[in-house]
């Protein structure tokens, strides 16, 4: 098998400067309308239910994940599949100018009305994200050098992270203006994330692709999704990166709830979101560069230990600020640079151990594995509801302390050639 120094890298300055480009505009527009903060504020300002801000949580989730295998599956047949990544990228926009349209015209009258179209909207979001990302991963994992690839990731973020705390200002601004706070502040920021994420399609349109010659013909689910398994089920290091993933996941038991938590029980003022914004958007920023550099020299089994040690110190963080408030920054900065580790090493672990033309299905099958973890924002509001806020934080905390325990255990795969190949 040809090594990855001798392999060439169709594309790869190209699809580097496309990837930056959509990044910066992306996350600018992702910020505005934060699912960590924006999000689970806005839909308890609709509805006043701890549990519904879980079950966004919980649809994020399960749309990015669920569908994945089934367009896997699709994708395996088709010899180029850039142009569904562009697609999805402008249906997601769409869904956003829809969104702001019911922030402006029907939430402030008929709440009821509008909570199961802002449901079906974002699910509608997620689910094509969810899709998208499995285009992008193989784009990623065919014109980009593993020892690229944290770079890559790094200074996207780092950019993306600049401009998020320039959204950190504008949701400032905006959430903090006299007015119907339906109208004149959420329904602003949609608007603004539907026309960000429409620009970041530019980037999109600027990378290219190498032809896929290793395409199958079209295969029934079923056998696709036997063949699949089996493949997952020969791969150590695939079996413990699911594990450790559904561990990392336990923090979504307590993230959509920190801002609940300032708001509810804390007394914080709507306008506060703006600095937690800002706070995990800087996370995002400061840490993506230095996640990228650590994995890019000394590998990504360190920077999953990394970001699992991180999330832990932010729900202890969490805890802390029920005595002493300030420690609210502080824990939406901790969780975003834990969070950003988290995903950068996911990705890029899976990336390392496995051939390209597969990267799409083993990607979509981590997902689908890994899709009991779905159900953890909804439990997170029952424990809200029935306990409270601060065992729920500490429910998450000896999860997260379990998790960064198993990350030791897992291997580190650079320098070997990838082990989920073709059969």
């Amino acid at each position: 098998m040809e090594s990855d120094e001798q392999k060439d890298w169709p594309y790869e300055r190209r699809n580097f400067l496309g990837g930056l480009v959509h990044g910066g505009f992306f996350q600018f527009g992702a910020a505005l309308s934060q699912d960590a903060t924006v999000i689970p504020a806005f839909i308890f300002a609709l509805t006043g239910s701890p549990l519904l801000v879980g079950a966004v949580a919980a649809i994020k989730r399960a749309g990015a994940a669920l569908p994945q295998l089934i367009f896997a599956s699709f994708l395996e047949s088709r010899r180029c599949k850039r142009p569904y990544l562009l697609g999805v990228l402008y249906l997601r926009s769409a869904a956003w100018f829809v969104l702001a349209w019911v922030a402006v015209t029907l939430a402030p009258g008929h709440p009821r009305a509008a909570a199961p179209l802002v449901l079906a909207l974002l699910g509608l979001f997620y689910v094509a994200g969810g899709l998208g990302e499995l285009v992008y991963s193989y784009l990623i994992a065919g014109t980009i050098p593993p020892k690229r690839r944290g770079a890559f990731f790094g200074v996207r973020q780092f950019l993306g992270g600049l401009t998020g705390v320039l959204a950190g200002v504008v949701s400032h601004r905006l959430l903090a203006s006299p007015g119907d706070l339906l109208q004149e502040g959420y329904g602003r920021l949609f608007f603004l994330t539907a026309i960000a994420i429409a620009v970041a399609g530019v980037g999109f349109a600027m990378m290219r692709e190498p032809t896929d010659e290793e395409t199958r013909t079209v295969r029934s689910l079923t056998e696709y999704v036997r063949e699949s398994m089996t493949r997952a089920r020969s791969s150590p290091q695939f079996r413990k990166l699911v594990w450790l993933s559904v561990g990392l996941y336990s923090v979504y038991l307590s993230f959509p709830y920190f801002v609940v938590f300032a708001r509810d029980r804390l007394g914080e003022p709507a306008a506060h979101i703006g600095l937690y914004v800002g706070a995990i958007a800087a996370g995002d920023a400061v840490s993506g560069i230095g996640w990228g550099f650590l994995g890019d020299r000394r590998g990504y089994r360190l920077v999953l230990i990394g970001s699992a040690a991180t999330t832990l110190l932010s729900t202890t963080a969490a805890i802390g600020a029920a005595y002493w408030p300030p420690l609210l920054t502080v824990t939406f900065g901790l969780a975003g640079i834990g969070l950003r580790g988290a995903d950068l090493g996911v990705r890029n672990y899976l990336l390392e151990i496995t051939s390209a033309h597969l990267v799409p299905t083993c990607m979509a099958l981590k997902n689908t594995l890994t899709a009991p973890t779905l159900a953890f924002p909804l439990l997170g509001g029952v424990v809200v509801e029935g306990l409270g806020y601060l065992p729920l934080f500490a429910l998450t905390g000896a999860l997260l302390g379990a998790s960064l325990l198993f990350a030791f255990t897992i291997p580190e795969p650079r320098h070997r050639h990838p082990e989920v190949a073709s059969p």
